[in-house]
């Protein structure tokens, strides 16, 4: 039985900002601390991402710069009492630490093995720009396999569309399909799939493409209609940053695939049935119509007997894990288990248990070239950590009634703000209200991952 190993990307895509000067009040340069005490420092990027990024009710004062450098020093104060209040301590705690870190991780490996190796050419930004200038439209048929797709292709070709549409039946009511429901609009090329348009790209207008598969389904495309926009010299500088964007992004989903075949088609990964399908007879009575969390497998873990965990479940050419292994990395934020169904979970579960081992492979690659030591990955799990442990804080003072209100939360923080010893550098924190700060054209911050709807980094919160 062998595992579904799409490569499914962790990519994390941000933005750069120029580096701060040299101040003599604050550490070494290298850290651009903008704020710090001895508990927590915020550097000038974190806060001149948060100013460009948090919600615009936040930053409509005279000075947002000031007033969101003040939220930030503020969360880090919950944050700080959250610690010495013991919530480190809790379940939760170590449970958010277990998947953040892992999450940061991956991305990390894909930052240094992907993304810094990128590069994109003045030429390929203009090619893209023409691209975008093209908008087409078309027509299209489904089948379930390639035989069929064939047939439908045929029939059009020889009795039209409407005469091959006739052969498909909507799933929910068993009725002919409307015409008008296989038509598209007029679209631009980069509102499709790059796997998708490479299909279609070269089709005469009217003719016919071959039958190609895509997303479960086979597919029969005819264009109906191509349009192309003229664009002039100066229209080219208007739209290159957000046509670099785009073709960065292309290049990197394109990298990211090869890398992973390359590491993981080798391996060979398979699974062994019999003991899957005691792993879901043990598994889904558990968790049925819940939710998936660490503490679940851990349940499982404690009540499985040692002879099924210590049971080959994976399989490679290198290596063999065993179930245990393979509950113990396992981490669920990362890859939510459905449980409504049997089926539905079994086949999850397969996915899940997939991403978890070529997930192993990124971070032993990680930990083979020191990145879980590297700074960055490190501030960036602790930043996360903080905002943690101010979000539970937070909720802990609503929900028992010490605060009930946003000012009323901002005034309790505030008196903790006033105890710190905080140093603040005045000349980092000018030269950001001087700087044009991120503008709605710069917003492309993207997190390509399977399950994750949390922001490339830490905001400052709403509730504010």
């Amino acid at each position: 039985m062998k595992l579904n190993l799409d490569p499914l990307l962790f990519f994390l895509l941000l933005l750069l900002f120029a580096s701060c000067s040299d101040n003599e009040t604050v550490p070494p340069k290298e850290e651009e601390f903008v704020a710090f005490s001895e508990d927590w420092t915020i550097t000038k990027q974190e806060l001149k991402q948060n100013v460009g990024f948090a919600n615009p009710e936040l930053t409509r004062g005279d000075d947002p710069v000031r007033d969101v450098l003040d939220l930030m020093i503020a969360e880090k104060a919950l944050a700080a009492e959250a610690k010495t209040r013991g919530y480190t301590e809790r379940q939760e705690f170590e449970e958010y630490t277990n998947w953040i870190t892992h999450e940061e991780m991956i991305e990390h490996v894909f930052q240094r093995a992907i993304l810094d190796t990128i590069t994109v050419s003045e030429q390929e930004i203009r090619e893209e720009i023409y691209r975008q200038a093209v908008r087409f439209s078309f027509r299209y048929l489904i089948a379930p396999d390639k035989q069929q797709a064939f047939y439908l292709r045929d029939v059009a070709m020889n009795e039209g569309f409407r005469v091959a549409l006739s052969y498909l039946r909507d799933d929910q009511t068993g009725q002919p399909v409307s015409p008008e429901a296989f038509q598209t609009p007029l679209v631009k090329a980069n509102q499709l799939s790059q796997s998708f348009l490479q299909n279609i790209q070269e089709v005469e207008l009217n003719q016919y493409s071959s039958p190609f598969q895509h997303e479960g389904q086979w597919w029969v495309v005819q264009p109906t209609n191509i349009t192309r926009t003229p664009i002039a010299e100066d229209e080219i500088a208007l739209e290159s940053e957000s046509a670099r964007k785009i073709v960065y992004n292309r290049k990197a989903l394109h990298a990211g695939d090869k890398w992973i075949a390359s590491m993981m088609e080798p391996l060979e990964v398979t699974t062994k049935r019999d003991v899957f399908i005691q792993l879901v007879e043990a598994f889904y009575p558990l968790v049925e119509g819940e939710e998936v969390t660490q503490t679940a497998i851990k349940e499982l873990l404690e009540a499985s007997p040692s002879k099924f965990l210590t049971s080959t479940l994976v399989t490679t050419t290198q290596s063999s894990y065993t179930v245990q292994q393979l509950l113990q990395w396992m981490i669920p934020e990362t890859v939510p288990l459905r449980t409504e169904s049997k089926k539905t979970f079994t086949q999850q579960l397969s996915d899940a248990i997939a991403i978890t081992i070529r997930d192993q492979e990124l971070l032993q690659w990680g930990i083979d070239r020191d990145l879980p030591q590297d700074p960055i990955l490190t501030r960036k799990v602790g930043n996360w950590q903080d905002k943690w442990l101010y979000q539970q804080r937070s909720l802990d003072l609503r929900n028992g009634g010490d605060v009930r209100s946003r000012e009323a939360l901002r005034h309790y923080a505030d008196s903790l703000v006033s105890t710190m010893e905080i140093n603040i550098d005045q000349k980092a924190l000018d030269e950001l209200k001087e700087d044009s700060l991120i503008t709605p054209n710069d917003r492309y911050v993207q997190l390509l991952k399977q399950n994750s709807n949390r922001p490339a980094f830490p905001l400052i919160d709403p509730y504010w």
